[in-house]
């Protein structure tokens, strides 16, 4: 390893020391974990990522919340994206994502000392709650709105199959007696 990038990872080491000091100082509990920075407890945990931006000391930060919502496999996931979507339209000062089972909100700053990670943090803490109150909020009308309906049953004539798998011979179509017909159909294959 190079001279000047060991002097760099030491410069970078000793800037996330001084920030987990300075929180941990204001009462977070504030922890380097898997090349992030994590801020909180398990009930309210910030995830921070930090890059350096260019060579004038400047630092790009990313503040991250995951959170779930109750109940959200019973909603479709239009429905969430929607609500994702409507979220960022709303707020410009957060980012909101939907990841399938859960969502993160996100608050981007630049900083240059630890002193101002703090201040960008209380901030960016404030923005993301903000959210992720006005999300639940709204949560309550997507669930209404798009719930999971029950697979319906199939009307009038099934083709469990077109084609045998074994002999790729063209099967007929008969008509569906009762619910389960497809389904021993298959068995007796």
């Amino acid at each position: 390893m190079k001279i000047g990038t060991r002097m760099k990872k030491m410069k970078e080491q000793r800037f996330i020391d001084e920030v987990i000091s300075k929180m941990n100082k204001m009462g977070y509990k504030c922890r380097f974990d898997d090349n992030h920075l994590v801020i909180g407890n398990n009930d309210c945990q910030y995830d921070v990522q930090i890059w350096a931006a260019s060579d004038s000391g400047k630092r790009r930060v990313q503040f991250f919340r995951l959170f779930g919502l109750k109940d959200m496999d019973s909603v479709q996931p239009e429905g969430l994206i929607m609500l994702t979507s409507e979220c960022n339209n709303h707020n410009d000062l957060t980012t909101t994502l939907f990841l399938e089972d859960h969502f993160a909100c996100r608050a981007d700053a630049f900083i240059s000392s630890a002193k101002e990670f703090a201040e960008e943090f209380a901030f960016a803490r404030k923005q993301i709650d903000e959210t992720i109150h006005e999300f639940n909020i709204n949560y309550k009308a997507i669930k209404e709105d798009f719930p999971i309906k029950p697979a319906r049953r199939p009307i009038g004539f099934l083709a469990d199959r077109y084609y045998d798998d074994e002999n790729s011979n063209v099967q007929e179509l008969v008509a569906q007696a009762y619910n389960n017909f497809a389904n021993e159909n298959k068995q007796n294959d």
